[in-house]
């Protein structure tokens, strides 16, 4: 149950350690004991930011392809705000030369 909180959202719900683990491995193409020892040795935090910025990339590719069928993730929503930040720097720098 702890599991399908989680995956639905819930703020409240934290991340089961069983889940962490296998999306590590999934997303570090290793076995536990490896991510284990990962965890032991880098800062706290660096898996996951790893996994994040993984995210974020993917989604930035997409859109940057034009993609329109996107997921409704923060990851997602985040990306679209730094994209739109990008393209106005970029305009409001072009209106100020002229």
């Amino acid at each position: 149950m702890a599991l399908c909180r989680y995956l639905d959202g819930d703020p409240a719900a934290p991340i089961p350690f069983d889940w962490w683990l296998s999306r590590c491995c999934e997303e570090f193409g290793c076995l536990p004991d490896a991510v284990l020892l990962a965890r032991e040795r880098l800062p706290v935090g660096t898996l996951e930011r790893i996994i994040e910025y993984r995210a974020y990339a993917e989604i930035r590719r997409r859109l940057k392809d034009g993609d329109t069928d996107l997921p409704d993730t923060s990851i997602t929503a985040l990306a679209q705000e730094i994209e739109f930040d990008l393209v106005r720097e970029a305009r409001d720098a072009a209106t100020a030369q002229d």
